[in-house]
């Protein structure tokens, strides 16, 4: 489904009439569903094996629950559904694990919004609780517990069916996953997950009436490190402060956000013959650019922020010869025109042996002779070098191992299967190609 997932997204870019790019998008809906199903057996077999990876980390857990809340309450509104939030006196670092409260919050919000009344609303709420507010005994090692409640107004779940609702396969009624289907893994899921967090789970229910599931993780406040530097909030200031006294040099000042555009305006106003200055704006907004968006076909609208340089010089490896393809086709539109294929490590060394690539989209797992070999291979030819290759991992596993793996053996980049446009661009930004790219006028 990875490779037909990133045809789909290629074709659907394209002029198609209304009735085709209606049966596309089922096509991808339905295919993406049994690649939950998949992903959900899977991560239940290794959550029940205690292969179960948590990475805490200094997190911006504020940040972490309003991606959250805009994330569902887009997919919520397509049914008519309102998740109102409150987010009460939260801190801004703790010590956790934001991805896997991530997939806990978007399993959690999901059920509320598909077994909520149309038209109705959820209630997702976030409190800061001091220890003795909470299960006093179970959270010894934090001060503080962080509450997460999310209540929907919908069917409601059967007395007899709350003691077993975490258990793997359980979907309460038969009827239930008749009519809203699902593998029944999802709270076994976040359970498990909530587990690993050192967290406790619960839910309490009036049949026909509202659910409500409370998530309680332990908060490890992170103190913050001090700035590196001062930070000047008024960006018309900037240009005064650099302006020259008594000397000339030439300036160019760089504004990426879009209220920046009207200090722009102020800033040029003030640029003098004597003094040459440079003002760009990174940001494309604005009612012209806004016009010149809404006017540009489709299939063209997807190149206009960013396209690779003519002369950057790519090596896609892959076995599969529909990846390749994939690829490649991908690369070709965002502007690559230099690219070669290679179908596993040993061809794409000899290969890189005698061409200079700019950058290998590198698959991790291959026969004769695998990605992570291949790339230690192609970088220790590389070793005096100052213009080594940049290696991008492309491969099907989305877990921290795999990570680690790949930024051992020299990788720079992490593309997770099924790739799309978007990923593709935003993993050239992420290893700094875009610096061999160039702006479409």
């Amino acid at each position: 489904w990875r490779s037909c997932r990133g045809l789909s997204s290629l074709l659907i870019d394209t002029d198609l009439d209304e009735n085709q790019e209606d049966s596309l998008r089922m096509i991808v809906r339905s295919g993406d569903l049994l690649l939950s199903v998949v992903n959900d057996v899977l991560d239940y077999s290794r959550l029940e094996s205690g292969n179960i990876d948590i990475n805490e980390e200094p997190t911006d857990i504020k940040s972490v629950f309003h991606l959250v809340h805009r994330t569902m309450a887009t997919k919520a509104s397509a049914r008519g559904v309102r998740i109102n939030k409150s987010f009460d006196r939260l801190p801004s670092l703790i010590k956790t694990d934001g991805s896997r409260i991530q997939q806990i919050l978007y399993n959690l919000l999901g059920n509320a919004v598909k077994f909520s009344r149309e038209s109705g609303s959820v209630e997702f709420d976030v409190k800061l609780l001091d220890n003795t507010q909470a299960n006093k005994d179970h959270f010894t090692a934090a001060d503080q517990v962080i509450r997460i409640s999310v209540k929907d107004y919908g069917k409601g779940i059967a007395a007899s069916d709350l003691a077993n609702i975490f258990e793997p396969f359980n979907q309460g009624s038969n009827g239930t996953a008749r009519a809203y289907g699902g593998t029944g893994l999802g709270l076994a899921i976040c359970a498990n997950l909530v587990k690993g967090l050192n967290g406790t789970i619960s839910v309490d229910s009036v049949e026909g009436e509202w659910s409500e599931f409370v998530v309680c993780l332990p908060c490890i406040i992170v103190q913050p490190d001090p700035p590196e530097s001062n930070v000047i909030i008024d960006t018309t200031k900037l240009f005064r402060k650099t302006r020259p006294s008594g000397s000339v040099m030439d300036r160019r000042i760089m504004f990426s956000r879009t209220e920046s555009l009207i200090s722009i305006q102020s800033i040029q106003s003030e640029c003098s013959m004597q003094s040459e200055c440079s003002v760009q704006s990174s940001c494309s907004s604005g009612p012209q650019q806004e016009r010149s968006r809404r006017n540009t076909p489709k299939m063209k609208r997807s190149l206009s922020n960013q396209v690779i340089a003519d002369e950057l010089r790519i090596l896609v490896v892959d076995d599969n010869m529909i990846n390749r393809k994939v690829l490649v086709r991908m690369l070709h539109r965002i502007g690559a025109k230099k690219v070669d294929t290679a179908e596993n490590g040993l061809e794409a060394c000899n290969k890189e042996a005698e061409i200079p690539y700019d950058l290998i989209l590198m698959d991790m797992e291959m026969p004769v002779m695998d990605g992570l070999e291949a790339t230690r291979k192609i970088l220790s030819r590389h070793e005096d070098s100052k213009t080594p290759p940049k290696i991008v991992f492309v491969t099907a596993h989305a877990l921290d191992t795999f990570h680690a793996k790949a930024v051992d053996a020299g990788g720079c980049g992490f593309l997770t299967k099924p790739f799309n446009l978007k990923k593709l661009t935003s993993v050239f930004n992420s290893v700094d190609m875009h610096l061999g790219c160039r702006q479409v006028p």
